[in-house]
């Protein structure tokens, strides 16, 4: 404890730095404009399906709403014909297919907004590339090594976000697809309450 208070004050020399196994090693003479070329672009994709995914989710909000009206409408409709209409087989088919559309939209849109596993870069990685970088004569690059832990790392954080991004898109479509269909069941059954009615 005493030695490591010494090398912080400047009292003792600083160790020299281990090389983590982590650290990445790179081609020397990178183009400097070029890797910052690749990282302003990783910062754009990653924005990009970072908001797909919002977007996604806050569409499910809408469609999860109008699930629980339909839900909702449904009790009370069926409360308010009972005495009036004939429980035919058409019509009870037709009833109990709306009644499971809309629950099973509403799971799919609670699927879109179930949170997903998320791949990031280690922060003890990036903590000892700094180490590195601030020893004299470093020879590491510092852009280099952000977009490497984002397009070359073993579980790649751009792919992550892809992945993400994607799943909740095809869980949207499915609560679409089945809202969707819970609305032309739901005109078919008032067609067929009229012309009971007829």
């Amino acid at each position: 404890m005493k030695a490591w208070l010494l090398r912080r004050v400047g009292l003792l020399p600083a160790l020299p730095p281990a090389v983590p196994a982590t650290a990445t090693k790179l081609p020397p003479g990178l183009d400097a404009a070029g890797v910052q070329a690749f990282l302003d672009e990783v910062r754009r994709v990653l924005a990009t399906e970072d908001k797909r995914s919002e977007t996604f989710s806050q569409r499910a909000t809408t469609i999860l709403g109008f699930d629980g009206v339909i839900m909702s409408v449904l009790v009370a409709g069926f409360a308010l014909i009972k005495p009036d209409v004939e429980f035919t087989l058409p019509f009870l088919v037709n009833a109990i297919t709306i009644v499971v559309l809309p629950i099973l939209s509403a799971l799919a849109c609670l699927s879109v907004l179930h949170p997903r596993k998320v791949e990031i870069p280690k922060s003890a990685a990036l903590r000892d590339q700094w180490d590195l970088f601030i020893q004299p004569a470093s020879t590491v690059h510092p852009t280099a090594q952000l977009v490497n832990s984002f397009l070359g790392a073993d579980r790649d954080p751009l792919a992550a976000a892809s992945r993400e991004a994607a799943s909740r898109c095809e869980a949207y479509k499915t609560a679409l697809y089945l809202l969707i269909a819970a609305v032309i069941g739901l005109g078919v059954l008032v067609g067929q309450t009229l012309a009971q009615q007829t």
